[in-house]
Formats: structure tokens, sequence, C-alpha cells
């Protein structure tokens, strides 16, 4: 190889890492090393910061050091996940995981690596990979959860043959038997402002609310199946969240429906 060849290859070396770092630092992502064969590990600078620390304050470090903070009701599921990657079941390590902060308080984070190397007999040697800090988006979540069961419940607002379920993810539905375009949405718009009065507080104590979006549709005679109304409701929702959302929104062929 001659040394133009090296220099240039040097200097793409020298961008790509320039690139990695402005990515790691910009998603403030904690990064570690982890050799499973003899324990030794690294962090990096905004792992540490993560949980409170100066790196230096926690050397010399070791995979004793992540088990010292990780809280001890989520070893088990950890470890799980680690066996699930190092035995080839899945594809990379994935887990979610508390962690003590320097003043006591837990941090959740999320746990991404994979394995890098293995020993000549197969079994792992070096793994790596990033820690994300997602307590707010969990304790947002456990907010949203607590407020969606205290309201979608209803127990004095709703029919004992009104049916209330959810849909997957963030999305949730009722099902609201001979009951008009008008009733459905009367009911729809009560459950928004009652879940736009809420407010919540981060993990930083940080205060918020949050919204919903609603689509209404009604089963028509034509449907093959209540499949197709909540299509059409589902629909009306996406458009409510391109008007501003915050809203809730009507079928668009409410029109045609013969019952209202």
């Amino acid at each position: 190889m001659s040394a133009e060849v090296l220099r240039r290859h040097c200097l793409r070396l020298e961008e790509r890492l320039f690139w990695l770092e402005t990515l790691i630092e910009g998603a403030r992502a904690g990064t570690w090393q982890w050799n499973v064969q003899t324990g030794e590990t690294c962090f990096n600078a905004l792992w540490a910061e993560m949980i409170g620390y100066r790196l230096e304050e926690l050397e010399p470090v070791s995979i004793d050091t992540w088990l010292s903070l990780v809280h001890p009701d989520d070893l088990a599921r950890c470890e799980a996940a680690l066996q699930a990657h190092f035995s080839g079941q899945a594809a990379f390590y994935a887990c979610d995981a508390r962690i003590r902060h320097r003043d006591g308080h837990w941090l959740w984070v999320r746990d991404y690596g994979r394995v890098v190397t293995r020993t000549p007999e197969g079994e792992p040697e070096w793994a790596g990979g990033i820690h994300i800090d997602i307590s707010d988006h969990k304790a947002t979540e456990a907010r949203l959860e607590q407020a969606l069961d205290d309201t979608r419940r209803l127990s004095e607002r709703l029919r004992r043959m009104d049916v209330p379920c959810r849909l997957g993810g963030e999305e949730f539905a009722i099902l609201l038997p001979e009951t008009s375009l008008a009733g459905g949405l009367r009911l729809a718009e009560d459950i928004r402002r009652q879940v736009a009065a809420l407010f919540f507080a981060s993990a930083r104590h940080e205060r918020f609310h949050v919204s919903i979006t609603g689509g209404v549709a009604v089963m028509l005679a034509s449907d093959a199946s209540g499949e197709e109304a909540i299509q059409r409701a589902d629909a009306a929702l996406y458009r409510g969240k391109h008007r501003g959302r915050n809203r809730v929104v009507a079928e668009a062929t409410a029109a045609t429906d013969p019952r209202e």
C-alpha cells in the first residue's frame, strides 16, 4: 500500500470516527464495551454522566460496576435477553432496565448491544452497545396509562353493552352498540376534554399535558364486518392529526348513514 493510499484511508477513518462521535454526543448515548470472558468493561464519559458521576470516580470499572447499579428486579430479564443473543436466538441484545443514579433515584435506560468477537470455541468474547436514558418516556407512559385507565373505564358513563378496548400501541377504541354518530361524537369529545385537562410531571419535575385525537364512525348496512367501520374511524383519526391534533373528527362517509 502506497503512502498516498494509506493517507487517504486514514483520512476516511478519521472522518468516520468524527461522525460517530458526533452522533453519540447528539443522542446523549452512554457506550459500553465488555469482555464477556474476563469481565473487563469500558464506559464513555456520557454513561457516567447519565447516572451522576464523572467517569474517573467509577474507575476501575468492570462488569461488576453495572451489576452494582442495575435494579435487582431487572437483572433476570437482562440476563435472559443476553443469553438469547449469545445463543443466536436474537440478532441483537435489547432490554430496558433501571439503574441507580448517584442521588439515589432510579432511571430507566434502553440497553442495546451485540457480540463483536467470539473465542475460537465460539463463545462470546467482546460485546458492545449503548445505553439511552428513557426515564421521561417511561414516566410519561405510566402516567398516560393511568390517565387512560381512569378515563376510554368510564364506569359512570358507559352502558353495560359498550365495549372499551385497546387496538395496539397508543390506539384505543370504544364500541357503542345502538348509538348514532352524534352520540359517538359527544362521548369522544367528552373524553378528549378530560384528557386535555390533565397535567403530568416528568422525571425532571417538568410539567406538561397530553392530548388525544379521536375518529368516530358508524357501521353501515353495507359493511361486511365491524373492521370496515374501524378503518373509517382510523382514517378520521389521521385526518384529525393532520388538522393539528387534539380534536375529534367524524368519518368522511357520515352523511350517507341512513340512521342519522
